[in-house]
């Protein structure tokens, strides 16, 4: 019996699986939806920027960028500072026809993140939109700088979607993971074991913390101590296992300058522990419990965590012990 497509929801503004027509001329619309994009296009509005949205039947919708006197100058220079020299932006997301010409702000129901969009072509960026299809994806993606993947449209492109970035899109090029929800960009970059990248962290003592958990999380049993005044434990000596350490040999920390007491009490808040600096007594140790949600790749795990604290005044000592479930 052959395989059926899933079922489309009911709500048209809820990304699915989108059927696309395939013409043979492919790569010109994908041309031509950059150059209206760019302002190049001597038939549409030559001279003006617009976030151009290609829908699966690649008619073209455009959306004039935001009016630069409307944004301001020190946004303008953020998202320079963040994208730097990169001109050429491809985002995949929900671009159904019906659903984006419906009355009731249909284009932003079906792309929450248009108004930052329409900000990226305000800066300067082409920006162009597309749902991701298989048939489309490396057309799309070619000769582009950055990469913005709509979270809900994550789970209906194809599984090797990385391999394709990287082979279609100009060196040094950047990926990112847009959540739909918050509307929060997380960057992620390619990995050679499945699904074939991984979630970036940034730089800091709350990702620090959240990494020495995630690491510790994967096995009851697992131990680390922290102490204030004292180097913070190097993640790659806390675990064995191959992917992890592909994971954290890239880790951006440099564990010299990662201070410690903040960690403590990053870890500490959350386990529900507010006051920054509970009574200490030499001798004495304080018991706390931490219930975490572990992300990995086949989902999300629970795990609990045993903290230890002691010392005395501003000197804490912490231990962390995963505890068997």
């Amino acid at each position: 019996m052959a395989a059926r497509d899933p079922p489309e929801p009911i709500d048209k503004f809820t990304p699915h699986l989108l059927h696309v027509d395939v013409p043979e001329n492919l790569a010109y619309v994908f041309a031509h939806a950059r150059r209206i994009a760019s302002g190049e296009d001597p038939d549409f509005r030559p001279g003006e920027k617009h976030v151009a949205i290609l829908t699966p039947g690649r008619a073209i919708v455009s959306i004039p960028a935001v009016p630069k006197d409307l944004v301001l100058p020190a946004t303008l220079s953020e998202v320079k500072t963040w994208l730097g020299s990169s001109l050429d932006i491809a985002v995949v997301s929900y671009t159904e026809f019906e659903a984006l010409m419906d009355k009731d702000q249909g284009k932003l129901k079906c792309i929450p993140f248009l108004p930052r969009l329409g900000i990226l072509a305000a800066a300067g960026y082409n920006v162009v939109v597309f749902e991701g299809h298989p048939s489309a994806l490396e057309c799309g993606l070619r000769d582009t700088d950055v990469l913005l993947i709509d979270s809900g449209m994550l789970p209906f492109i194809q599984e090797d979607w990385m391999k394709v970035a990287v082979r279609a899109m100009r060196p040094g090029a950047r990926y990112f993971i847009c959540g739909r929800e918050k509307q929060n960009l997380l960057e992620v970059r390619p990995a050679s074991q499945p699904p074939g990248w991984l979630y970036k962290e940034p730089d800091g003592e709350a990702s620090y913390a959240n990494c020495l958990l995630t690491v510790l999380g994967k096995r009851s049993g697992r131990s680390a101590s922290l102490s204030t005044g004292r180097l913070v434990p190097d993640l790659r000596t806390l675990t064995d296992d191959r992917d992890e350490l592909e994971w954290v040999a890239v880790l951006p920390f440099q564990y010299e300058r990662v201070d410690a007491a903040v960690v403590i009490r990053v870890i500490l808040k959350l386990a529900g522990v507010e006051n920054d600096s509970p009574r200490l007594i030499p001798g004495l140790k304080s018991h706390y419990a931490l219930n975490a949600r572990l992300a990995q790749k086949d989902g999300t795990s629970y795990c609990t965590f045993r903290l230890t604290l002691s010392g005395f005044g501003s000197r804490k000592h912490l231990e962390i012990l995963r505890e068997d479930f």
